[in-house]
């Protein structure tokens, strides 16, 4: 299969790249088969990300007029069963950074001591987070600077560090 073989091209030149993709449940004609091969893909694949979407019909749009539409509750079915899927893998993947010490972004600040950030391996918006705590005594962080941070605690899909 050709995927296989460029994720693990990827993840054997680069062991710690991310991989992540996005996919559309309950396009029209879409089978039960059909899901289960996606869904034997994602488990296989093992993505660090994925963004699952129900289709959305609109009269204007040439997937319309495709025969054999998926009744929206099918497609939310199908998109809860990969996401609960990709929630056991992506708490796996994350496990991997445990007591690492990494580069974040601070985006924002959540509360005293308490920022967002992200590291190079999470896109903004559709990714997880990471969460970064400061103590009192510590050495502070800004909004829109880099700091380095160690991770102390790992979430289905975001990270808990420290400065």
């Amino acid at each position: 299969n050709n995927l296989d073989r460029i994720f693990g091209n990827i993840r054997n030149r680069l062991p710690r790249a991310a991989l992540r993709t996005s996919v559309i449940v309950g396009v029209p004609g879409e089978t039960e088969a059909d899901f289960l091969a996606l869904e034997a893909i994602v488990e296989k694949m093992q993505f660090d990300h994925l963004g699952v979407f129900t289709y959305s019909d609109s009269d204007d749009l040439p997937s319309h007029r495709l025969p054999n539409p998926v009744p929206p509750q099918t497609a939310r079915k199908r998109m809860d069963r990969l996401m609960e899927l990709q929630k056991n893998i992506s708490n796996d993947r994350n496990q991997r950074y445990q007591n690492e010490t990494l580069q974040v972004l601070v985006e924002q600040q959540l509360e005293d001591h308490l920022f967002s950030a992200r590291t190079a391996f999470q896109a903004p918006e559709v990714d997880g987070v990471t969460f970064v705590k400061t103590r009192p005594e510590g050495p502070g962080i800004s909004v829109g600077s880099f700091a380095r941070v160690k991770i102390i605690d790992t979430l289905e899909y975001d990270l808990v560090a420290e400065v």
